[in-house]
């Protein structure tokens, strides 16, 4: 009886966490998917605030949703345009708004946006990509949805193709 309690709580549990990581880090509305790359690279801040560091000095801080065109971009620190102004905000805090679809190469795991749960991807998988981390290590890792944008997670770039 002890185990069968366990097990349930578990299996509970489990649901929980699948329910809320499904919801907590979704999409916002509004984003498209698309199985070429844009011409121009338009993002929104996908964290609750983003530090925003225009060419003349100034920072600002940008909220959740706010939307700013990719000039450029160099390990962790892209160059934008904020309402006609230039400026270099971290590739951490942006997520893509119009995501390319990408095929999973190998066998591997995809980490959790914002959490240490991991999930075996296979091979052949269509994922979406949709933004990009580089680790201490220099590895580049790629943010990626799934078809209805309801769950983020990382995947290391070498085991993507487009």
């Amino acid at each position: 009886m002890k185990v069968f309690r366990r097990t349930c709580a578990l299996a509970l549990m489990v649901m929980m966490l699948l329910g809320f990581t499904a919801t907590a880090f979704a999409l916002p509305k509004g984003f498209k998917l698309s199985d070429s790359m844009p011409k121009t690279v338009e993002c929104a801040v996908l964290t609750k605030t983003a530090d925003f560091k225009a060419a003349d000095g100034r920072t600002y801080i940008l909220r959740r949703g706010a939307t700013v065109t990719v000039t450029g971009i160099k390990k962790n620190t892209v160059s934008v345009v904020y309402k006609k102004v230039k400026g270099y905000m971290s590739v951490q805090d942006l997520v893509m708004t119009t995501c390319v679809k990408a095929y999973v190469s190998r066998d591997c795991y995809a980490y959790e946006y914002n959490g240490d749960k991991k999930a075996r991807v296979t091979w052949g998988q269509i994922v979406y990509m949709c933004g990009r981390y580089t680790d201490k290590n220099g590895d580049t890792w790629i943010l990626c949805t799934n078809k209805k944008g309801s769950v983020l997670a990382y995947i290391k770039k070498d085991n993507l193709y487009t």
